[in-house]
């Protein structure tokens, strides 16, 4: 049985600071002896920061990128027209016409530059296994098609249409949500239950590791980290936290908010208007090196995810996982797959989606012992060690990957 893979990673923009879950089971996979050519929608944005695995692994070099909207409307129709004949090199005219992909999906199968045949072909994000399935389908890949589902592809995008995956069901070889909850709504839409393995997001519990810290419960260190977006709940973290402030003058109270996303003015305008901009910070997005030392620094994270308005959905984010390594309790809503890890009045406190009331209840009680806090803590690494651990994890991947790409050259 061949053991190292050749593996095509088809992704969105790369590299993304929020989204080191990629990064980890790449570079894992590389560690393992597999090589990794990834496909990527377009570059990342402008960052003054990126993540130190990105240089040590060389990824940008191993990172192709679709065509990008012209910046003149005459160079935009020669891109429109140029774009069909480089997938029709590959996949000929009758094949190209049979499985006409569509404008959208013409755009983003530029990013796969030659015919390739892969020994195994991962998607990130499920609306990346239908390209998958396309690119497939065309003749521009081969190989079996593994795809992990980590949230927007299981909440919003099948909102308006619940069928999106049918043919991805189909085809597809091997189905991975990161928690028990997605594993369940991905039977509900039809995916065959033989074909669903859950395999969480890990973490480097060797990078994210406790330090002595001297608990208080006259001053203590909030953290909060994640996009700005809906999804996150900051703007219910923030009026909670605030009010605590407000009404325990006695105490020293900082809360720390590290993220971009297009909240970013609502949630200034938010802490301006209780006047607390001393002890309430929004911080720009940082590389993971630097997220360790803010997690260490604190005291107590708050994980305030919510249903959007247009149904995005949280998973586990890895930012709990990462905190709960560090020892630090957690607080975090009851929402996605959020109880599989936080395991309430053990390793943290769960509240209901949007209660400002609990939220501050469970500061409240965290903040005022310092003993708790240390239990909990313990316990939270320990869960953590035994079910998140990266090594292990990317080992168990390794192995299915294997095994899949074993069973897919014997058809």
């Amino acid at each position: 049985m061949k053991n190292q893979l050749k593996i095509a990673a088809i992704v969105t923009p790369f590299p993304a600071l929020s989204e080191t879950f990629i990064l980890n089971r790449i570079t894992g996979l590389i560690d393992r002896g597999h090589s990794v050519d990834i496909y990527a929608s377009q570059p990342r944005d402008s960052d003054e920061y990126v993540h130190q695995s990105v240089l040590d692994y060389n990824l940008n070099d191993k990172t192709s990128y679709e065509t990008k909207p012209a910046s003149t409307p005459l160079l935009e129709i020669y891109r429109r027209l140029e774009a069909p004949l480089s997938i029709i090199k590959y996949s000929g005219v009758f094949r190209f016409l049979k499985n006409y992909p569509g404008k959208k999906q013409i755009r983003n199968l530029t990013r796969f530059k030659e015919e390739k045949k892969y020994d195994l072909i991962h998607a990130f994000f499920g609306m990346n296994g239908n390209l998958a399935v396309q690119a497939r389908k065309l003749g521009i890949l081969d190989g079996p098609i593994a795809v992990s589902f980590h949230g927007i592809d299981l909440s919003s995008e099948i909102k308006e249409n619940t069928s999106i995956y049918d043919e991805l069901f189909q085809k597809g070889d091997l189905f991975l949500p990161v928690c028990e909850y997605y594993k369940k709504r991905l039977i509900r839409l039809g995916c065959p239950v033989e074909k669903i393995l859950v395999h969480p997001s890990a973490i480097d519990v060797n990078q994210f590791v406790p330090t002595d810290k001297n608990r208080s419960s006259t001053k203590v260190s909030i953290i909060s980290i994640g996009r700005l977006v809906e999804k996150k709940g900051f703007i219910y973290s923030i009026e909670a936290v605030a009010e605590y402030i407000n009404e325990n003058p006695d105490k020293e109270i900082t809360y720390t908010i590290i993220g971009e996303g297009s909240l970013k003015n609502e949630l200034l305008n938010k802490v301006g208007a209780y006047n607390l901009t001393n002890k309430i910070k929004i911080k720009a997005s940082v590389n993971q090196e630097k997220i360790v030392s803010e997690v260490q620094a604190s005291d107590i994270l708050i994980c305030p995810s919510v249903v959007a308005e247009n149904g995005d959905e949280d998973t586990v984010p890895n930012v709990l996982k990462e905190a709960m390594a560090c020892e630090l309790p957690v607080i975090a809503s009851r929402h996605g797959g959020i109880p599989e890890l936080v395991q309430h009045k053990e390793n943290g406190l769960l509240i209901p989606e949007k209660n400002i009331k609990a939220m501050k209840e469970a500061l409240n009680q965290l903040v005022n012992s310092p003993s708790q806090r240390a239990e909990m803590g313990e316990k939270g690494r320990k869960f953590v060690e035994n079910n998140y651990e990266i090594e292990s994890r990317n080992d168990i991947i390794s192995r299915e990957y294997i095994k899949l790409a074993h069973k897919y050259s014997e058809r």
